[in-house]
């Protein structure tokens, strides 16, 4: 990691350029970094369905201390408001709008190698088309560093197993057989993730209630790129699965005396092709070779006079498609739930 050179006082700097002078028979006091260069490391997954959008700026740093240390730094890290940011939408050729992203530290991040829970984001209000293309510009106005990357946006699928009903309550089965997905294909997507959300809510003896996080039932993964509106079927899992992830995600707690459940979503990401290169890219190494591969879809020059810079990051897209079931059908799924061999101990019931 490139880090940022640690300053040294000047009066501290022409004591020491003396002392070694008067010590010319001393070995040569030497650095083993190379001159700093500042570049930015860019992360921009934007979700088509956010009102808000969140980008991560990183800044290269240059330090002879400790890496570590100087990583848990975020003043090192970080441009603060130096730099300029923005997305440029555009239809075709033409310039439609220019939204300029702020900084904000309402978000605080999880413990990691680089500082927290204090940490710089850019935000703003974007909703994006997905007949439009969108430029993310980021200028440093001291470096002269212009850091561009453009992209078109991932749509949203239609999920056509398993099937809803339009019209409440809408019901969907899990049982020991095969459980099914199949969706459209999107525009500007290559790679699909498939997820059922289990909603639930606990009931205590004092009748006070409780939401927890939902169970997540990954469901599978596919890469798709055939034209978009086909549709493809994410091979099938057993519907134990659901169950077993239930047992494994509930946790069983004396003080409840039923659960039922609230509803069941099944979600479908839609994912564009720079993300899902960045993502290969990005895997855990398996092998004895550690090296890693890098991918990033953004340029970098200096305005003056184009001089090609360095940059890394990433700016893709990517959409959410859910479709909303009220209960589990009746009743093979629920009596599976309320005593089958995995969940039948966590108190479930239709009896709200």
């Amino acid at each position: 990691m490139v880090a940022k050179r640690l300053k040294i006082d000047l009066f501290a700097a022409f004591l020491l350029s003396l002392s070694l002078l008067m010590l010319s028979s001393c070995k040569k006091v030497f650095t083993v970094n190379a001159p700093y260069e500042d570049f930015p490391i860019v992360y921009a997954l934007f979700n088509t369905q956010d009102s808000v959008q969140y980008i991560k700026i990183y800044k290269s740093f240059l330090t002879e201390g400790n890496v570590s240390d100087a990583a848990m730094d975020w003043k090192l890290t970080t441009y603060l408001d130096s730099i300029d940011v923005y997305v440029q939408e555009y239809n075709n050729s033409t310039l439609l709008r220019t939204i300029t992203f702020d900084t904000t530290t309402s978000i605080a991040k999880n413990p990691g190698a680089f500082s927290y829970p204090y940490q710089v984001l850019y935000a703003a209000n974007l909703f994006m088309n997905p007949q439009y293309t969108y430029k993310l510009c980021i200028y440093n106005p001291y470096t002269k560093k212009m850091a561009e990357s453009s992209i078109r946006v991932a749509d949203t699928v239609r999920i056509t197993t398993p099937r809803r009903n339009p019209n409440p309550p809408s019901y969907i089965a899990f049982s020991n057989s095969d459980f099914r997905l199949s969706f459209t294909t999107a525009a500007n997507a290559v790679f699909y993730e498939a997820m059922v959300k289990y909603y639930y809510t606990e009931v205590f003896a004092d009748s006070s209630t409780r939401n927890p996080e939902p169970v997540e039932w990954k469901v599978g993964e596919i890469y798709s790129n055939i034209n978009t509106g086909q549709i493809i079927a994410v091979p099938s899992v057993s519907g134990v699965g659901f169950y077993r992830a239930i047992a494994n995600q509930v946790v069983d707690n004396q003080n409840v005396v039923s659960r039922h459940t609230d509803s069941i979503v099944v979600e479908v990401d839609a994912v564009a092709d720079d993300w899902y290169k960045y993502h290969l890219a990005t895997l855990p190494t398996s092998g004895i070779n550690q090296e890693r591969l890098s991918y990033t879809n953004f340029v970098a020059y200096n305005v003056d006079n184009n001089e090609n810079k360095y940059v890394l990051g990433i700016f893709s897209t990517k959409s959410k498609t859910r479709s909303v079931f009220n209960d589990l059908a009746v009743p093979a799924a629920r009596d599976s739930l309320f005593n089958g061999i995995y969940t039948g101990h966590l108190k479930f019931t239709d009896i709200y």
